[in-house]
C-alpha cells in the first residue's frame, strides 16, 4: 500500500510539473504607456525550466530561464497569480545577459482559470511589461489594475 501511494504521488507531481502552458498575446504596454496591438506567444515550460517568448510581428524569439517562486491571490480576491523567477544556476551556466533576469508572472481571473495577462518586470527595466491576452482586454477590471 505504502508503493501505491508513493507511485501515485510521484504520477501527480510528475504531471504538475511536467507541463507546458502556452499564452496567446494580443496587447503590450510598459506603463505609463497605452496598449497597443502586439501579438505574442508565450511557452511556459515547467519541465524544462524555460520560458519561451516570440514576437508575432518581427519573429523575434527570446529564452528566459526560470524556477517557481510562489503563486497568490491578490488583495481583492479578484485575480490568481503564478509567479516564476530568473534561475541564475541555468541563467549562468547558458552565458544569458543579465537584462534578461527578473520576474515572470501569470495572471489567471481565478486559480486554473483563464489566462488573462503575462507579466515580464526585468531587474535593470523602468517597468514592468504587461502583455494582455483577449480575454484580458475584454477585461474593464483588468485594464483598471494598470491604468
Amino acid at each position: 500500500m505504502k508503493h501505491l501511494f508513493y507511485i501515485l504521488t510521484l504520477l501527480l507531481f510528475n504531471q504538475l510539473y511536467s507541463q507546458k502552458i502556452s499564452v496567446q498575446t494580443l496587447y503590450k504596454s510598459i506603463p505609463p504607456q497605452e496598449f497597443s496591438l502586439e501579438k505574442n506567444d508565450f511557452v511556459f515550460d515547467l519541465e524544462k525550466g524555460t520560458l519561451n517568448k516570440k514576437n508575432n510581428e518581427d519573429n523575434v524569439e527570446n529564452k528566459y530561464y526560470i524556477e517557481f517562486k510562489k503563486e497568490f491571490y491578490d488583495e481583492n480576491n479578484n485575480f490568481y497569480f503564478v509567479e516564476y523567477k530568473t534561475d541564475f544556476k541555468k541563467n549562468a551556466q547558458n552565458s544569458v545577459d543579465k537584462s534578461e533576469m527578473g520576474l515572470f508572472t501569470i495572471m489567471y481571473d481565478k486559480k486554473d482559470g483563464t489566462v488573462l495577462t503575462v507579466i515580464l518586470n526585468f531587474l535593470n527595466a523602468d517597468g514592468a511589461a504587461l502583455y494582455l491576452t483577449e480575454k484580458g482586454e475584454e477585461s474593464p477590471k483588468v485594464k483598471s489594475l494598470f491604468e
